[in-house]
């Protein structure tokens, strides 16, 4: 027989209805002779008994006696209006009538009101505070921020009973109230989610520093230029002596005159197009020397790279040490040629983008702007690539390409203009080879077909030396002139870069404040999902973002830091009672703005495992393909390695073979390694991304479902409360253990819930 049902067991329930009502007890009645103060006490018995209409009615007889009721009656009155009903299920009615009863009990005299005054006062400002968070009867009752403070308030009553009784009839209204000031509280913070300028100022933090390097002169000739002019100008001088000399008197008049004609005209063509043949061969032999000697110092492969080894001894094994060597420095040059030509390819955008700006309107305009700027964007492209391919960054040098589009662009000329400065451009190479053919033409004039003719072959070969060396000397003062060109507009160059990183400086947000827009983020796009919903903060066991780049984004950080990304994957999952919901948007950090949300709902049963490996991924415009690698490196499905980066990811695998996937930084472009640990910085993407929660996390709800919350908040409250005490093997069979002493009262210690896998932090 269960303890406490005695009376019910008596009865022969099973048979026959039975009925109990104990008629001795009048509580929701009164008599005609019932005293003011007696139904007073009937209707706040009724009251507590839940009975809020009857005592409402019960109380408001009461109050309609006297034309002046006692405080009591008037407060317990207002009370059993409001009793254990939400604002929003009061009606009009309801309100006036509430309003007039602590009226009338705030008009009684202090010393009356004493006991119940304070009462109605906090229960006019928590009614106040449940239809506007801001409206309070006095300052000393609410925030700074407008909001109610409803514990400050009640602490204002002596009276722990009435506290406790107020705080039971108003428990609807009280939890509105602190729903409200969290909302108010919450939505105060998310308003600076876009606040200080965070449009203007956030790319700001993905822009890097502007670099500039002091231009290389270049290379010394192994002959003095000095001694090569004065030796061309010798040779000519003795050519043009024998060709004279060797001229026969019997020559005709007429080939005389078309000698000094074609000599005319070939000085006017070389003078037309020789000084331009010049410059261009003086700026490839620069980017010859660029690339030949990319530091100016004349290092060796073995200087310049301190890893770079002749030989080694697992390749003498295998093969001969020269084939080795060979086929090491040609995968090296094909690594460095696939290097070189994505920082040109980078490059060529940058330049084509920012020039863009610059174009003027109007279809044909805009084509002659083109092709009249097209040398100068290829010059300025090649220089670029070949002078900082190897050491800096291709964004580091788009603001040296915007100030170059902005003096090449700002330089306005008339269409006629463009169009015959293009034609001349054209007619450069032409001349100069018309020029050549012409001289020659007009030395053959005067050299005799007969035995006589070695004196005038002589004065060629002379004239040729002299040419060949007049024009080293003149490539060699073109790359002399163009050094100097360089270097005046490298100071004004030193200049600009001042002003920018002046500029940047001033606005560009640190790492501080980006991860405080990014927190921002995550719970503003959490909030929408939850009021979209409509989930309550009470059904919710848990939530945790995950963060990681979109394909295409830039990315950027401070030295030691986490990865930033101006355009990020957030992926919300949020564990309710029944499972989970996974919400992921692309985020336009400098906005905050998304294109949609994508959903997934699944229980906790449908988890298949939780894994994080190693993936390769090849990244398109706005997609991504990731392939499996299995553990002897390789790829699986016979994927292609073309293009392939290497990442580890975070995959959650559902039984209906649905993968989660979340890619790690792998710092590709970021990593200092002289300055920066690649575990640390592994370290910190593990904990920016999130994942190092979210796997633990989802390991526990794949072996052990929901339940794992409330034996980890057992285990959690053990740790934290319990005297710290050497582990003992468990005795099941101690005399001093009692029964019922653990869940079960079977003498054993309750089972440790098992904790969830960690992630290992593998260096």
């Amino acid at each position: 027989m269960t303890p406490g049902n005695q009376g019910i067991q008596a009865l022969d329930v099973s048979v026959h209805g039975v009925g109990v009502n104990h008629g001795q007890v009048n509580q929701y009645v009164v008599s005609e002779g019932d005293s003011p103060e007696e139904r007073l006490q009937q209707g706040i018995r009724t009251l507590r008994a839940g009975m809020r209409d009857r005592a409402e009615q019960m109380i408001g007889d009461v109050v309609g006696l006297s034309d002046t009721p006692a405080p009591q009656a008037l407060y317990y009155l207002a009370l059993s209006i409001v009793s254990r009903r939400s604002p929003e299920n009061l009606t009009d009615e309801d309100w006036h009538k509430l309003r007039h009863t602590l009226d009338r009990l705030a008009d009684l005299p202090g010393e009356s009101a004493a006991e119940y005054g304070p009462a109605g006062r906090v229960l006019r400002d928590l009614m106040s505070a449940s239809l506007r968070p801001a409206a309070r009867s006095g300052a000393s009752s609410g925030t700074q921020d407008g909001t109610v403070d409803t514990a400050l308030l009640l602490d204002g009553l002596l009276d722990d009973e009435v506290r406790a009784e107020l705080m039971d009839h108003l428990r609807y209204v009280l939890r509105g109230i602190e729903r409200d000031a969290l909302d108010a509280e919450e939505e105060s913070e998310l308003g600076e989610r876009l606040a200080k300028k965070r449009a203007e100022r956030a790319p700001l933090f993905f822009t890097p520093d502007p670099e500039l390097h002091l231009p290389r002169p270049p290379a010394e000739p192994k002959v003095d230029p000095a001694v090569v002019v004065i030796g061309a100008v010798c040779l000519a001088v003795l050519g043009v002596t024998l060709l004279v000399d060797q001229i026969p008197d019997t020559l005709p008049d007429s080939d005389r005159n078309n000698a000094w004609t074609l000599l005319v005209v070939a000085a006017v063509a070389l003078a037309f197009g020789m000084p331009g043949r010049v410059r261009s061969v003086a700026r490839h032999s620069l980017h010859a020397e660029w690339r030949a000697d990319p530091d100016g110092r004349n290092l060796t492969d073995q200087e310049r790279n301190p890893f770079h080894r002749s030989t080694s001894r697992l390749a003498v094994l295998l093969t001969s040490p020269k084939q080795w060597r060979e086929d090491r420095e040609r995968r090296a040059r094909e690594q460095q040629k696939t290097k070189k030509a994505a920082f040109r390819r980078t490059v060529e955008a940058l330049v084509q983008d920012r020039f863009l700006d610059y174009e003027p309107k109007g279809s044909d305009a805009a084509k002659e702007w083109r092709r009249h700027t097209e040398r100068r964007r290829r010059e300025l492209i090649d220089d670029l690539t070949h002078r900082h391919w190897r050491t800096t960054a291709p964004g580091a040098l788009d603001w040296l390409i915007q100030l170059r589009a902005k003096e090449i662009g700002g330089q306005r000329v008339d269409l006629p203009q463009m169009r015959l400065e293009r034609a001349l451009r054209g007619l450069g190479l032409l001349s100069t080879l018309l020029g050549v053919a012409l001289l020659a033409a007009a030395v053959m004039q005067v050299i005799p077909n007969d035995e006589d003719a070695g004196q005038g072959i002589i004065a060629c070969f002379c004239l040729a030396f002299a040419g060949v060396w007049m024009w080293l000397a003149a490539v060699d003062f073109a790359k002399r002139t163009a050094h100097q060109r360089a270097r005046a507009q490298y100071e004004n160059d030193l200049r600009a870069q001042r002003q920018w990183l002046e500029d940047l400086g001033g606005s560009r947000p640190d790492d501080d404040e980006m991860a405080r827009w990014y927190d921002l983020d995550q719970r503003y796009l959490r909030r929408e999902v939850l009021a979209e919903h409509r989930m309550e903060h009470r059904d919710i066991l848990f939530s945790f973002s995950l963060v990681e780049g979109v394909p295409g984004c830039v990315r950027a950080k401070v030295k030691n830091g986490p990865p930033r990304y101006s355009e990020y994957r957030q992926t919300l999952y949020v564990l309710t009672s029944s499972g989970v919901w996974v919400s992921s948007w692309n985020v336009d950090f400098a906005t905050g703005e998304h294109d949609g949300r994508q959903d997934t709902v699944f229980r906790y049963d449908a988890i298949s495992s939780v894994t994080v490996e190693s993936v390769g991924v090849r990244f398109g415009d706005s997609l991504r393909e990731i392939v499996s690698v299995s553990e002897d490196g390789s790829l699986r499905d016979g994927a292609d390695e073309d293009d392939l980066v290497v990442h580890e990811a975070m995959r959650l695998v559902l039984h209906n073979g649905q993968r989660l996937t979340a890619l790690l930084e792998n710092y590709e472009h970021l990593y200092d390694s002289a300055h920066e640990d690649r575990a640390q910085l592994r370290r910190l993407a593990l904990e920016s991304s999130g994942i190092t929660v979210g796997f633990r996390i989802l390991t526990a709800m794949a072996t052990e479902g929901r339940r794992w919350f409330e034996q980890r908040r057992q285990r959690s409250y053990q740790a934290f409360t319990a005297p710290d005490q050497p582990d003992q093997p468990d005795q099941p069979g101690r005399p001093d253990q009692p029964d019922g002493a653990v869940p079960g009262g079977d003498g054993r210690p309750p089972a440790r819930p098992p904790l969830p896998p960690a992630l290992v932090l593998s260096e």
